[in-house]
């Protein structure tokens, strides 16, 4: 399969082939020690990292932030893992710890008995501590379980005569 162009028999060029993708090369499992190892090296820059904004003074951080990082875990494991794919692990990590945190919330509020469920990992509890913000969970003053208060039976308004329905 070519990359680029091929070269014919006949010394004509002809398009790469592309109704065959190439698989990519699947990188090994992360270990446990890797993952906490990723996020010791995050702490000094979760700051910068999951800062919001977009504009070029945070990106140029931003980047500079993950090229440190990227040294920092390629002095301890030596080059085997990329840039790219220290980012995608710390994002697909902070979805594990959300969807984690989410499922006990929801577990800890069913009732009919039953065994208590199980907390979150603690890598997610480490995010959890690092990025307190993306765990809040918003109040809805509309909640349908809400309970609003009855008055008493002798606090029972009586209505002026001179009031009129409408």
């Amino acid at each position: 399969m070519c990359s680029k162009q091929c070269i014919s028999t006949d010394g004509r060029q002809n398009p790469p082939d592309i109704s065959q993708p190439v698989p990519r090369k699947r990188a090994r499992n992360w270990s446990e020690e890797e993952r906490e190892y990723l996020i010791d090296s995050l702490r000094d820059h979760v700051k910068v990292i999951e800062d919001k904004k977009t504009d070029a003074g945070i990106n140029r951080k931003k980047s500079v932030a993950w090229t440190s990082i990227s040294k920092t875990f390629d002095t301890k494991y030596k080059g085997m893992r990329s840039e790219k794919q220290l980012k995608e692990q710390w994002k697909q990590m902070k979805l594990g710890a959300k969807k984690a945190y989410a499922e006990f919330r929801k577990e800890r509020v069913k009732t009919g008995g039953g065994p208590p469920p199980k907390p979150p990992s603690s890598i997610d509890e480490e995010i959890h501590q690092l990025i307190p913000t993306e765990f809040n969970q918003y109040e809805n003053p509309f909640d349908d379980d809400c309970q609003e208060e009855q008055p008493a039976e002798n606090d029972v308004e009586t209505l002026d005569e001179t009031a009129t329905c409408r």
